[in-house]
């Protein structure tokens, strides 16, 4: 048979570009060491195989994560009904931009943020408006000067990704306070748990002002593989975009085990301490044979190897040994790549294979 013509997709669909995606691709029989998605250093806790193991699976989950719910709202001292869950936080970030931008609207954030936001602004039909980040930093005042009447959306990811870099609670404060009342401030802390220990939380702001914060547990709670994330709205704006999102999106299985991993704080913080400790070693390590990076907050660093010919060819030789990283071509950064933070073997051979193509 013939094939048929294809139907045409409505014009905002079709001028879309696709998400870009990892390169997963290696030589056959290399295994795979991951280092390209910002997967957690470890598995999760073994409280989630323990409270998964006898769950009924021919029921539909709970289409109000009543159990998930709450166990967010005690981990993190958030109050419940403020809460949305989605499958990860890009539904739920999807879901908010369909619900309030539209063509004429400006989304204001970083000129590398988190490249999903490309994704959303196509979708609405918005103007994004990208500013400056010297030194790959977020900076509140070069924000504020972007500020116009169209502005509806005011976008961080906080730590920013692939950057790392933080902005202080006290510096987004001071943004919310500088913000017209009726412009939304998202901010995303997909990393947050990496900065607990010294960022002062910032979900106040959702009770007072339009501000939304998100977070996911596929970081450092190292459950990627269920995508089940969680944003704390003002109630006006949670009943809109509750209506975008699929009623049964987050399967019971996926409740089930996020509630086990938010209940073993102690195992999830320790994944974050070691990380952490991987990850600063890496970077002194890198550092001290003049490899340029960008300090990092979250779980990966950004890596600056010669030129875009040199990047090409470390990562040959990156992917030969079967180490996976993500370089930042998408964002025009061709002298860089994202290594999230494996183990300490694994992250050795990756210093020692960077360090090598630079000498």
């Amino acid at each position: 048979m013939p094939t048929p013509i294809a139907p045409k997709a409505v014009d905002k669909i079709a001028n879309m570009a696709p998400y870009q995606l990892a390169n997963l691709q290696l030589p056959d029989g290399v295994d795979p060491i991951m280092l390209a998605q910002n997967e957690a250093l470890r598995g999760p806790s073994p409280k989630v195989n323990e409270q998964t193991q006898h769950l009924n699976l021919q029921l539909y989950p709970d289409p109000d994560w009543k159990t998930l719910r709450q166990t967010i709202a005690t981990t993190y001292a958030v109050k419940a009904d403020h809460i949305l869950c989605g499958s990860g936080s890009m539904e739920l970030i999807i879901a908010l931009c369909q619900a309030y931008l539209q063509p004429g609207d400006e989304l204001l954030s970083g000129e590398y943020a988190y490249v999903f936001m490309n994704t959303c602004v196509a979708l609405t039909g918005c103007e994004y408006i990208k500013v400056k980040q010297p030194d790959f930093q977020l900076d509140v005042d070069i924000l504020l000067a972007a500020i116009t009447a169209n502005t509806k959306l005011v976008f961080i990811d906080n730590p920013g990704n692939p950057t790392g870099t933080s902005v202080s609670s006290a510096d987004i404060r001071r943004l919310r306070n500088a913000l017209p009342d009726d412009v939304i401030l998202v901010v995303d802390q997909a990393y947050g748990e990496f900065t607990d220990h010294w960022q002062a939380p910032l979900y106040d702001l959702v009770y007072s002002t339009n501000t939304i914060v998100f977070r996911t547990l596929s970081k450092a709670y190292a459950l990627a593989g269920l995508r089940v994330g969680w944003g704390l709205f003002p109630l006006a704006i949670k009943e809109q975009v509750r209506k975008l999102m699929n009623p049964s999106n987050i399967g019971l299985y996926n409740q089930a085990a996020a509630t086990a991993a938010l209940e073993d704080q102690a195992y999830m913080q320790e994944t974050v301490r070691q990380t952490i400790a991987i990850r600063d070693q890496f970077q002194h390590q890198l550092q001290t044979q003049n490899v340029e990076i960008i300090p990092s907050d979250g779980s990966f660093v950004m890596v600056k190897l010669g030129s875009a010919k040199q990047l090409v060819d470390t990562d040959h030789v990156l992917r030969s040994n079967g180490i996976l990283t993500r370089p930042m071509s998408g964002y025009g950064l061709h002298e860089w790549l994202r290594i999230s933070i494996g183990n300490e073997d694994q992250m050795q051979l990756t210093a020692d294979i960077i360090i090598n193509s630079l000498a």
